[in-house]
């Protein structure tokens, strides 16, 4: 398979240090357990870079483990990098599941004259098939004092286009996406707090409230008739909890709390 060579390629020829694995400990409060270790999820990520003739190549391995009677969720992943002079930046990225290695997710990227290009899709090992799922384009456009974003997108397999719009101006920010049919306005009134109110096409309304900490955010967000959902980052803590705002008392329906923590090894 070419793309585990590759893999096995850049560890063993980055000449950058090896760079020691991060891993998160999560739990999940209020959900649905799977598996013999409850709402408790050990991962462990690691990955290395380096420059191998003109071209930047990273790697690695995303591993969780729900279960000791099952293998572990491990995904490796490796990207490679080239700026080409005079045109831009051309990237790949795949990913695959150890546990079902014939299938790689895909991941092409171009960034050159002002303008971004996004392909989808997977590769099949056996087959040989590659199959885009999705493009997307990005282009910034510097008009009216501010800067409006035209984000279209379209889908292969349904033959579906989408866009999404925005513009912002100073401290304002305004995104109309066709897809989800919403509205969405984020204002700034300060380099730390912002308030983002999302309306839809049937009505449905939510509005956000995010300060950045000295070491993370929070971001509070509430929706009328559903839930409070808060949102904490610091440090090397991720936390999130949701509390709905009818039926909390019920165990199915109660608040769910889900903590993160990253664990440094020596």
């Amino acid at each position: 398979m070419k793309f585990t060579a590759l893999f096995v390629s850049l560890l063993g020829t980055a000449y950058a240090a090896i760079s020691k694995p991060e891993v998160t400990i999560g739990v999940n409060i209020g959900t649905e357990p799977t598996g013999n270790f409850g709402g408790l999820e050990p991962r462990v990520k690691w990955q290395t870079s380096g420059y191998v003739q003109g071209c930047d190549l990273e790697g690695g391995i995303d591993l969780t483990v729900k279960d000791v009677d099952e293998p572990p969720t491990t995904f490796l992943w490796g990207r490679i990098k080239r700026f080409i002079p005079g045109y831009g930046e051309v990237s790949a990225r795949g990913e695959f599941d150890a546990n079902d290695s014939d299938n790689i997710e895909l991941d092409v990227r171009f960034n050159g004259f002002g303008t971004a290009l996004k392909l989808e899709g997977n590769a099949n090992s056996k087959s040989k098939d590659v199959n885009f799922a999705n493009a997307q384009l990005r282009k910034d456009i510097d008009t009216f004092g501010g800067i409006l974003t035209l984000n279209p997108k379209y889908d292969f397999s349904s033959n579906k286009a989408d866009v999404r719009v925005g513009y912002t101006f100073q401290n304002t920010f305004l995104q109309i996406d066709s897809e989800k049919r919403e509205l969405t306005l984020a204002l700034a009134w300060s380099d730390r707090d912002t308030i983002t109110p999302t309306v839809d096409a049937d009505g449905d309304f939510s509005v956000a409230y995010s300060r950045l900490l000295d070491d993370g955010k929070l971001t509070a967000t509430w929706t009328p008739d559903d839930a409070i959902k808060l949102e904490w980052t610091d440090g090397v803590w991720e936390t999130a909890i949701r509390a709905p705002i009818e039926g909390y008392a019920k165990a199915t329906q109660g608040i769910k709390v889900s903590l993160k923590r990253s664990v440094g090894l020596v």
